[in-house]
């Protein structure tokens, strides 16, 4: 492990990540006899001996470091299936959500002829997708690959792509109605969305939920985030008193400034991920990232042991987490119940 992701993993450790200890012995003889007994039973082409597979990374942010809260979980899970380093080299690459990086690193991965390519975001996935169809293809924290057309349903893919998804809009009421709980006055919600993850009836869900609780909803999309404080200047001239943030990497790797922005005009965020409280959001409940990044190892190892994307299914999260930043709400002068903090699993003070 090199120095960065060591100090990244120390830091998700205090912060109250749940990761194991990373293993540095490499795989044990007792462990590499049932693997080469197992072996048998692998395609022709998955049993040549001492053979290194190849797996590409697509990642979201623009470094190692940024994405080691994910990627040593990922590294991790995939050693406890077997696949430890010297057995199977990862091909990591780091787009900084620049469009055209992300198509570029596709190409690039495909040239390099992965023998599974594992794509981050929305964003990644369609990029992967744009660059090949036959490579085996797993995304990772996409909230509706079938509303995006990757894959022709949950149950049956279809294509060269597969994986967890982690259905964060069929959250949307769940999270509102935490947000509510949290900030008891809440009565106008501005909601942060990103034109190119969500558009149209993707919002049906929140808006229906917004209704049942008698919110005002208004809905501002961010094409770019050097636009962040005029939308939240505005949200605060309509009457807005919280702000929803709907799934982006863009927001995720704004998350700061959003904390910052948000705090500045006084208003309450109820965010997409854990990252996000600790930067300063109010409140998280969604699936577990983590957990997700652990499940999408899964899928590598099945179809590097044969399996085809068109007949792994599309996992729900099972998973998930509540989360509340104490120190923003003291900042913004907010009580959050006692019974809401009896129930997260992480509390910030």
């Amino acid at each position: 492990m090199t120095k960065s992701l060591h100090a990244a993993y120390t830091r998700k450790l205090s912060l109250g990540g749940r990761g194991e200890a990373v293993e540095r012995n490499g795989i044990s003889r007792r462990q590499f006899v049932p693997l080469l007994i197992g072996a048998a039973a692998w395609p022709e082409t998955l049993r040549a001996a001492g053979e290194t597979r190849k797996v590409g990374v697509l990642w979201h942010a623009g470094s190692e470091e940024e994405e080691a809260v994910f990627l040593i979980p990922f590294r991790e899970e995939l050693k406890k299936l077997g696949w430890p380093e010297g057995r199977l080299s990862l091909e990591n690459r780091y787009p900084a959500e620049r469009f055209e990086r992300y198509q570029g690193f596709a190409a690039e991965l495909v040239a390099l002829n992965v023998d599974v390519l594992v794509a981050v975001t929305s964003e990644g996935a369609l990029a992967a997708q744009a660059a090949t169809r036959t490579i085996p293809i797993v995304f990772v924290v996409v909230p509706d690959p079938v509303g995006i057309k990757l894959v022709d349903s949950l149950a049956h893919p279809g294509g060269n792509i597969t994986g967890p998804s982690i259905l964060i809009n069929d959250l949307d009421a769940k999270r509102l109605d935490v947000f509510r709980e949290a900030v008891p006055g809440l009565s106008h919600l501005g909601v942060l969305a990103d034109p190119k993850v969500r558009g149209g009836n993707t919002f049906e869900g929140l808006r229906n939920a917004a209704k049942t609780l008698g919110l005002t909803i208004d809905i501002a999309e961010v094409p770019d985030p050097a636009g962040m404080e005029s939308v939240f200047a505005a949200f605060r001239q309509t009457g807005v008193n919280g702000v929803f943030s709907t799934e982006s990497s863009k927001f995720f790797n704004e998350r700061s400034r959003i904390a910052e922005v948000a705090l500045a005009y006084h208003l309450p965020t109820v965010v997409f991920d854990l990252e996000m409280v600790r930067a300063g959001g109010l409140v998280f409940y969604g699936a577990s990232i983590e957990s997700t990044f652990r499940r999408a190892a899964h899928y590598v190892d099945k179809i590097l042991r044969g399996a085809k994307p068109a007949d792994l299914p599309i996992e729900q999260p099972t998973r998930f987490e509540l989360a509340i930043n104490q120190k923003t709400a003291t900042a913004l002068g907010l009580t959050v119940p006692p019974t809401l903090l009896a129930r997260a699993d992480e509390v910030i003070e």
